[in-house]
């Protein structure tokens, strides 16, 4: 089946606000399997003879009607663009907790995880398997030419020394993909906002809007409720960019070329991935 491997060194995921560097490792292969399409069948009228026991051949005549379009050829299979890695949670390696944690992950047409959840492995290895993998970004399977919702298992390895990760297409190694459909508002705007922040970002508009504990990082480039950010834009900034920024609440610091440094209240984050020109958007460090 399709599979991704991730490996890096020294267990899971660092917290503490310092950036962990990874190493990683990506081969993706996919398999494919299409249905053959179904024989039309003609009404007419036939004559002929036989022998042998009881077998016999015969001939007809008639029009069939149109055959039936033929199933859609899978000619990708999804992909892991940026597979997150889970923690290793101090006390499950306390009680010797290892092993392999299997999550079922559903990749909706534009890329966005939907669902994720873990169908075996330790109990105490199960939690940080699934947030890896809702935090983790993928490329869908494509059909006929068409982006489709795919249902993948990412499967996490936890050993003493480090944390793997591999994806297959399921359990069986066979792409399984469903019927395209147009995206909803949210989802398109889901999309959007996971496409322009960086995940330490992304997380903050997440734990706001579940109403949850502050992210480790967030001491390093949140203070007093104000994130400092770095906006990188399609092309050069314009007074009216500026001007757009601000209306936001958006406190300009420093702007150069294509990029503007300033801040912004923390709950008004997720209204800068709604400005079209604005491409990336960086936690920048005090």
């Amino acid at each position: 089946g399709a599979e991704t491997v991730v490996n890096v060194s020294g267990g899971g995921g660092g917290g503490g606000g310092q950036l962990m560097a990874m190493s990683a490792t990506v081969s993706v292969s996919a398999k494919s399997k299409a249905r053959a399409p179904k024989r039309s069948v003609g009404r007419g009228v036939g004559y002929g003879s036989g022998s042998g026991s009881g077998s016999g051949y015969g001939g007809g005549s008639g029009s069939a009607g149109a055959p039936p379009p033929a199933a859609a050829r899978v000619v990708s299979a999804a992909k892991a663009v940026d597979l997150k890695l889970p923690d290793y949670p101090g006390g499950a390696k306390a009680v010797g907790a290892n092993g392999i944690v299997a999550v079922q992950v559903t990749i909706s047409a534009s890329g966005i995880v939907t669902s994720a959840r873990a169908v075996s492995g330790h109990p105490l290895l199960r939690a940080p398997s699934v947030k890896a993998a809702e935090a983790s970004t993928f490329l869908p399977a494509m059909a006929g030419g068409v982006s489709r919702t795919t249902v993948i298992i990412v499967k996490y390895d936890f050993n003493v020394d480090r944390v793997t990760a591999a994806v297959h297409q399921d359990v069986d190694g066979e792409l399984i993909v469903a019927e395209p459909r147009v995206l909803s508002p949210e989802e398109t705007r889901e999309l959007r906002l996971k496409q322009k922040f960086h995940t330490w970002l992304y997380a903050i508009v997440g734990r706001i809007e579940k109403k949850t504990s502050p992210t480790p990082n967030e001491s390093t480039f949140v203070r007093d409720g104000q994130a400092s950010v770095e906006l990188t834009f399609a092309g050069t900034v314009t007074p009216k960019l500026l001007a757009q920024l601000k209306a936001f609440g958006f406190e300009v610091g420093k702007s150069s070329g294509s990029s503007v440094v300033g801040t912004i209240a923390v709950e008004k984050l997720r209204e800068l991935a709604a400005v079209d020109e604005v491409k990336y958007v960086m936690p920048r460090m005090f």
